[in-house]
């Protein structure tokens, strides 16, 4: 992609970047950014700036975006683990009382019955 440096033409679309190549194309449209607005010899164009300030916006918007979609699918996924834990917690309090409901029965039941004496 080599052309006029004063014009962004042979640029791609910045929506049509592959995602595997999104941030070489950030670190690409920073430096040319900067190249622009520190070159010297020449006056930067107002237009140049505005256009390259532009793809690199809707480069970085991109990424956000991508990164906002990781958060919500990790966000459900500690959802569904919470919900799951609190099954399993739900269990284990039933195991439990309904295990400690029946030594109290055991121990009801006990309670009238005369003590054996075993020896050996």
């Amino acid at each position: 992609m080599t052309g006029d440096p004063n014009t962004d033409r042979d640029e791609r679309n910045p929506m049509e970047v592959p995602h595997s190549e999104l941030n070489t194309e950030i670190k690409r449209a920073i430096q040319k950014l900067w190249d622009v607005c520190f070159r010297h010899g020449s006056e930067p164009s107002i237009a140049v700036t505005i256009t390259r300030n532009a793809r690199l916006q809707v480069l970085l918007g991109r990424q956000a975006d991508e990164q906002t979609q990781r958060i919500v699918r990790l966000t459900k996924g500690l959802f569904w683990l919470t919900v799951a834990l609190l099954v399993a917690t739900l269990v284990l309090a039933a195991i439990a009382w309904h295990t400690d409901e029946r030594i109290r029965q055991i121990h009801e039941i006990t309670k009238g019955l005369p003590a054996t004496n075993i020896q050996p």
